[in-house]
């Protein structure tokens, strides 16, 4: 009875220095992880929630994923897919563990670390029910990162289906095999990257890419095939009177091109002609037939007298694209073509040659230095003389504004009929260097081609005398309304001009 009791304390006085020793461990280890603390797999019991810090900053770079991708492998760093991880909330999550589960469960796990601190254990398998194990790393998943990750990965690895197709190669039907398309399936690869993160130790993610079928494959075009070599069999004869045109089996395959259509909800090749193509043939022998328009040629002297150099004579040309259209009708219909080729006149024009040649039973002369203008009969028989104003000695954007030296011809007329002044009516003329053209201007007679001309002056109270040299004009002849009124009828087209000094 002596030995039982005697064991009983023994029993219980050591339970009660183990049970002190838990409390003081806990104590201890306030801020400290209990030991059976792990990270990434290592073990941070007894290291503060800094030191904790500093080693899953170091795991957690060395971090890389493997991306399996159709067979290919992209190495890439967490925070490339957006992945952020929470490197204080994990070190804080390590402290806490195990210390605020109640007090029997925290007695437990204390326990079962300071046995596991003292080493009297060769492992700890033996107490996975009470160490707190390995932690989950906390991290977020920035979703924008993510997405334009996902979106990379598909402009490099996604590759678009491609129909079979079909072309002519002579009069044989070429097979264009179809392409089975690749895409990566973006919406499971946030829910594989958890399942990654989760496992510390897998950080290779295997990315599902789905086969795109074409909606048209090879075996898909025998009856295709079939209907194009009965197309291009149909026998086609063109003929225009006497001449025959009978297209080679060749040029006739030439024509023949390959539409996708539905046909009952699904995707087909249908044989069709390509009406520019036959139109471009039948264009080509139509030019045995054709017939040229012979245009009528005038020539008009001085505005007024009509010379006919030439009669003009309609022409002839077969409207290849009417052929064409008739072609396919007929070839469409499964039916022989025998056609003779629709044509239409080819209507003649006329060619305008606009000549001008000096008229001198008239001629006017202008003297710059004595701002005079003078207009002669033939033989030099002076009808009148008239004080103007001309060029500006001066240079405006460029171009100067003297009026030009030379023997020149009255070539157009214009603006006649207006009253005197701004508002008068006539025609507007440039007026550098403001961007506003000057108008009202009346009875025109332009004699160079760039545009110099004798004209009305309603903005002028008076002409002639020497003030041209600071306020002439930009070049023209500046008069009276009334003597601008005379040349313009009294001098006609081809009447010769003289300027001089």
């Amino acid at each position: 009875m002596v030995v039982v009791r005697t064991f009983t304390l023994v029993i219980f006085a050591a339970c009660s220095i183990f049970a002190s020793g838990v409390y003081a461990y806990k104590d201890n280890f306030r801020e400290k992880a209990y030991f059976g603390t792990k990270i990434f797999g290592e073990e941070v019991g007894g290291k503060t929630e800094k030191e904790i810090k500093e080693i899953i900053i170091k795991k957690t770079s060395e971090v890389r994923f493997n991306f399996l991708i159709d067979g290919q492998e992209i190495i890439v760093r967490p925070e490339e897919a957006g992945i952020l991880f929470k490197t204080e909330n994990s070190a804080r999550v390590a402290i806490i563990e195990g210390k605020n589960e109640g007090w029997y469960k925290s007695f437990l796990k204390a326990g079962a670390s300071l046995i596991l601190k003292t080493g009297q254990v060769v492992s700890a398998e033996s107490f996975d029910d009470y160490l707190s194990g390995n932690i989950p790393i906390d991290y977020e998943i920035d979703d924008e990162i993510l997405t334009n990750f996902t979106q990379n990965l598909s402009e490099r690895f996604n590759v678009e289906s491609q129909n079979a197709g079909l072309v002519m190669n002579g009069t044989e039907v070429q097979v264009i095999p179809a392409i089975f398309g690749k895409k990566i399936i973006t919406e499971s690869v946030k829910k594989q990257i958890d399942e990654a993160i989760k496992n510390s130790k897998a950080t290779t993610v295997k990315i599902s890419v789905e086969e795109i079928h074409p909606d048209i494959v090879e075996s898909d075009t025998k009856e295709t095939i079939d209907s194009a070599k009965k197309l291009i069999s149909i026998p086609i004869k063109y003929h225009y009177k006497d001449k025959y045109f009978l297209p080679e089996q060749k040029n006739v395959a030439s024509w023949v091109v390959f539409n996708e259509q539905d046909v009952d909800g699904k995707k087909k090749l249908i044989p069709v002609f390509d009406s520019e193509k036959m139109a471009q043939f039948i264009f080509g022998i139509s030019q045995s037939i054709n017939i040229p328009a012979v245009n009528t040629k005038v020539t008009i002297k001085n505005g007024a007298e009509r010379i006919v150099e030439r009669e003009g004579v309609d022409g002839l040309a077969v409207d290849y694209k009417k052929a064409a259209g008739l072609t396919i009708d007929k070839l469409n219909a499964g039916v022989p073509v025998d056609l003779e080729l629709p044509t239409y006149v080819v209507k003649s024009k006329t060619q305008v040659n606009n000549i001008f040649v000096a008229d001198w039973s008239k001629y006017i002369e202008i003297n710059i230095s004595t701002q005079t203008m003078c207009a002669y009969l033939a033989g030099g028989e002076k009808v009148n003389c008239w004080a103007v104003t001309t060029g500006q000695n001066n240079v405006i954007n460029g171009v100067s504004t003297k009026t030009p030296v030379g023997t020149f011809l009255i070539t157009r007329k214009s603006g006649a009929g207006g009253a005197p002044g701004s508002s008068g009516g006539g025609v507007c003329m440039p007026n550098p260097p403001s961007t506003t053209p000057l108008c009202g201007i009346n009875y025109v007679s332009t004699f160079t081609p760039q545009g110099h001309a004798i004209h009305e002056a309603w903005w002028r109270s008076s002409f002639g005398g020497q003030d041209y040299k600071w306020n002439g004009s930009h070049g023209c002849i500046n008069a009276t309304y009334s003597i601008a009124q005379f040349i313009y009828y009294w001098a006609p087209i081809g009447t010769p001009v003289i300027t001089h000094y």
